[in-house]
């Protein structure tokens, strides 16, 4: 698939934006429509400045192959320390809370990381929050898969509700 776009402005003014290539009719009903939209009036006598056109080619990809690691037994997650955290908390009441300082590296899949913590990693740091526990059952960076994806923990009785397990889209009891 081929996108091929005009990116129009009015004379004197800096803010191009981006319209469908057509005729010249085309491109300025599209050009008036997405400046109307975004600043509610428009500029009538001013002229319109094609300021630079795109052509974008969309091709299909392959899709990466995720490495499968088997998950090992629970266990005591280590820490390299803890930390007060000031957060909302269970209630949404803001509040200091002694945190586990968690070292995304020191993780192996199948850790089960309970909140207040916080997971450190080189380039993002996840804050998993009082009530709620991330897992790390998936590898690699957080931009492609997050290591660690946060979840309520699966209780009763907080203001009658039961929470899902976000792992299989189940209610848990």
């Amino acid at each position: 698939m081929v996108h091929r776009r005009v990116h129009v402005r009015y004379e004197g003014s800096d803010s191009a934006l981006i319209v469908p290539l057509g005729s010249l009719t085309e491109i300025t009903a599209a050009f008036e429509h997405a400046y109307r939209q975004r600043f509610a009036f428009l500029m009538h006598g001013k002229g319109l400045v094609v300021e630079a056109v795109s052509v974008e080619a969309v091709v299909p990809g392959d899709a990466p192959v995720e490495p499968r690691h088997a998950l090992h037994p629970a266990r005591e997650v280590p820490r390299r320390s803890t930390v007060r955290m000031y957060t909302g908390g269970v209630d949404g009441v803001p509040a200091w809370h002694d945190a586990a300082l968690v070292v995304r590296e020191d993780l192996r899949p199948g850790d089960v990381i309970a909140g207040p913590a916080i997971i450190a990693e080189k380039n993002a740091t996840t804050i998993v929050e009082p009530g709620w526990e991330a897992a790390a059952d998936r590898p690699g960076p957080p931009a492609a898969q997050p290591p660690c994806a946060p979840r309520r923990a699966a209780r009763r009785g907080h203001h009658g509700r039961t929470r899902c397990c976000w792992r299989c889209s189940t209610t848990c009891s």
